[in-house]
């Protein structure tokens, strides 16, 4: 048990990110979208490791069936709890961090290392009334610094009184390594839904798992599948929320084990970088696997973003929820219609809200709109509206 309380200061160098720990290391990290050369090469790494995965594909017998590890269980490649090419690493060398944040602790968290009943126990203050508790998990080559996270904690503790934890899994989804990165997604989830499950028993009066709400950015969004469909498994029971920020595609995009609507009560997803060249920066999910699945300016480029930033695309996914979070902002609405859809019958379908308030708006399915080249990117008009 490790428990512990950080103070990040978080200062941006591109194409660095660096931070400082009260009582630690000098820690650095270069994140994707930081630099357009990192950017060649973490696509590059991401790319080599899809190639390779889809050899072992054809070789898939000389694979192990399955890890066991102790407090997580085993990983098998047989089930929908593990990618089936990519088994987890050892959760001692990924070293998974959960920071805990509310209104009261907005900015310097408590910081577990090792969820259990004595750990969490610990952290009965953040519990003592019943609240929704928010979940944010990052992606590929990111880290609890990542600047999307503190956004989204900081969007989120002004607009509602929550609790909000950050998971970091740094060391187990760093450059180059995206092969071991998406077997490490199931293990994130396993460990999220386990310390999600320790909550909900150690605190029932104040912990409803239908008030839970999982946050995860690329590789990130799949993990909270695999959370979603370990805590349905292990109680009967599906969390409230899944939203995924254009999950990752690779090695997921054909998979039967990407984020979907089974794993959670509602489900929304936000595509905006999918196809297939990787090398274009097309590294997000295509499949409609939602409830409701967002395609913002469907089948071009995002506004703003040039061919040279290879992850721009990308990262608009969770620029444009930041930006849902903003209290009275003008409203993501969005369209049942392609953009070339001449039907009128259209205008008489429900209409969607793309972002935090998509679980109220009555649009289901896939939907479609149109955003601005730079903030603010809403424009509150449907893709076949002149703006």
């Amino acid at each position: 048990m490790a428990i512990g309380w950080i103070l990040l200061g978080a200062r941006l160098f591109a194409p660095m990110l660096t931070f400082a720990v009260l009582g630690a290391s000098h820690q650095t990290y270069t994140e994707l979208g930081q630099s357009k050369s990192g950017d060649v090469e973490i696509v590059k790494a991401i790319d080599y490791d899809t190639e390779v995965a889809k050899q072992q594909r054809k070789k898939i017998e000389v694979l192990p069936e399955k890890v066991c590890y102790t407090d997580v269980g085993c990983f098998s490649r047989w089930d929908r709890m593990t990618h089936p090419v990519a088994l987890p690493q050892d959760p001692q060398g990924v070293r998974t961090q959960f920071h805990f944040y509310n209104r009261e602790n907005r900015d310097i968290p408590a910081v577990i290392t090792e969820p259990g009943p004595r750990s969490l126990v610990s952290q009965a203050h953040f519990f003592r009334e019943p609240k929704k508790l928010v979940v944010l998990l990052h992606g590929f080559t990111q880290s609890v610094v990542s600047l999307w996270l503190h956004h989204t904690k900081a969007a989120l503790l002004k607009k509602e009184d929550v609790n909000v934890i950050l998971v970091d899994w740094s060391n187990g989804c760093r450059s180059p390594n995206y092969f071991s990165a998406v077997g490490n997604s199931a293990l994130i989830g396993r460990q999220v839904s386990l310390t999600l499950q320790s909550l909900v028993r150690q605190f029932p009066d104040t912990v409803d798992p239908a008030r839970v709400h999982v946050i995860g950015f690329s590789l990130g969004g799949q993990a909270s599948g695999f959370c979603g469909r370990h805590f349905l498994n292990s109680t009967g029971r599906r969390l409230g929320r899944i939203t995924a920020l254009d999950p990752a595609g690779p090695l997921f995009e054909d998979s039967d084990v990407r984020v979907s609507k089974a794993d959670a009560h509602f489900v929304d997803i936000i595509h905006t970088s999918y196809g297939w060249n990787m090398l274009n920066g097309d590294l997000g999910m295509q499949a409609a696997t939602g409830h409701v699945d967002f395609y913002p300016n469907f089948q071009e480029r995002q506004p703003g973003c040039d061919a040279f930033s290879l992850s721009c695309r990308h990262r608009r996914a969770h620029v444009y929820f930041v930006e849902s979070l903003v209290p009275d902002s003008c409203k993501f609405v969005s369209r049942p219609c392609l953009p070339d859809t001449a039907d009128p019958q259209c205008d008489l379908l429900p209409r969607g809200e793309m972002g935090y308030g998509s679980e109220h708006a009555p649009g289901r399915g896939e939907q479609f709109l149109r955003t601005n080249y730079e903030p603010p990117f809403c424009l509150s008009t449907a893709l076949d509206d002149t703006a």
